[in-house]
């Protein structure tokens, strides 16, 4: 008997079919995910490959807590497409507002952190920009 998919993963699904994309998502280990605040291994991560055209964009995904400690759990296309961001400001302030960062902190490491994960986001976007038009982009922004 099949299993009927989520509305969710159908969104997925169809940005995938409407965009020619594929995905390949590939378990790597347990890890402290990048310029977290975490102190332990707790996140499954896994390498996303995103293929459109004779394109391609590879990234980590961290996947929740709850995920990692429910075995044989895998992100589905669902969970990695909705947790990618099309949208950044070309102005530091504007993206902590935007995302709940404190750009007046008085730690130099919490600064520094918040700026890298600023211009990670940023690379995240121009690479998104590359696979994709406005309007698939728009498609991708409507997965929630």
């Amino acid at each position: 008997m099949k299993q009927e998919i989520s509305k969710y993963e159908k969104q997925a699904n169809d940005f995938l079919k409407k965009t020619g994309t594929t995905i390949d998502i590939k378990y790597i280990g347990l890890t402290i995910p990048e310029h977290w605040r975490e102190n332990e291994k707790r996140h499954k991560t896994y390498a996303v490959t995103l293929f459109k055209d004779n394109l391609n964009y590879t990234f980590s995904f961290w996947d929740s807590i709850h995920n990692t400690e429910t075995l044989g759990s895998k992100p589905s296309e669902y969970d990695v497409l909705a947790c990618l961001n099309v949208d950044y400001s070309d102005d530091l302030k504007d993206f902590c507002d935007t995302f709940g960062y404190y750009l007046l902190t008085d730690s130099i490491k919490e600064l520094a952190r918040i700026k890298k994960v600023y211009e990670m986001v940023k690379k995240e976007t121009e690479n998104l920009k590359r696979l994709f038009s406005d309007k698939e982009l728009d498609l991708l922004g409507e997965i929630a």
